[in-house]
């Protein structure tokens, strides 16, 4: 055979091979995007990550479970925990940290002063938790609630 034949057969089988093994993966869960089932396990993960931070009961989670938001039992931050990927992030805001906070039907949208953590959208279930909600994290914000929606940048 000549060398280019076996060259395209090898890369050929190698891009298979690989392929296969995504799918397998795949199918035996090992990719599935991580989510709270319960907003008990949000605030244990705030709790868990934030020295010091401990949840009250005014807790909520996003529809989906990929946010949820807790109140500091004295008030003084807001908890926010959310997925991506494989992984939670989570921080303890503080007054003034919390840029503008958006409402727009049942999604809330809270923009932060934190580039590697800049929004997060909170689908609730009704729009009267979604107010409850806006209502409370703009106590951690600079501005009033907009009933904007806030815009994501265009990319020219």
């Amino acid at each position: 055979m000549s060398d280019i034949i076996t060259l395209v057969l090898v890369l050929g089988a190698s891009i298979i091979s690989v392929g296969l093994l995504v799918v397998l993966n795949v199918f035996l869960g090992g990719w599935a995007p991580a989510r709270f089932n319960t907003a008990d396990e949000g605030v244990e993960a705030i709790e868990q990550g934030v020295l010091g931070f401990r949840g009250s009961a005014d807790r909520v989670i996003a529809r989906g479970g990929r946010v949820v938001l807790v109140l500091e039992q004295d008030g003084g931050r807001l908890g926010v925990a959310a997925t991506s990927g494989d992984r939670a992030t989570v921080r303890a805001l503080r007054p003034g940290e919390v840029r503008a906070v958006s409402l727009e039907g049942a999604m809330v949208t809270l923009d932060l002063n934190d580039y590697t953590f800049a929004r997060v959208w909170l689908l609730l279930d009704d729009e009267a938790a979604a107010e409850t909600w806006a209502r409370r994290a703009q106590a951690f914000a600079a501005s009033e609630v907009s009933r904007e929606p806030i815009k994501a940048p265009s990319h020219a």
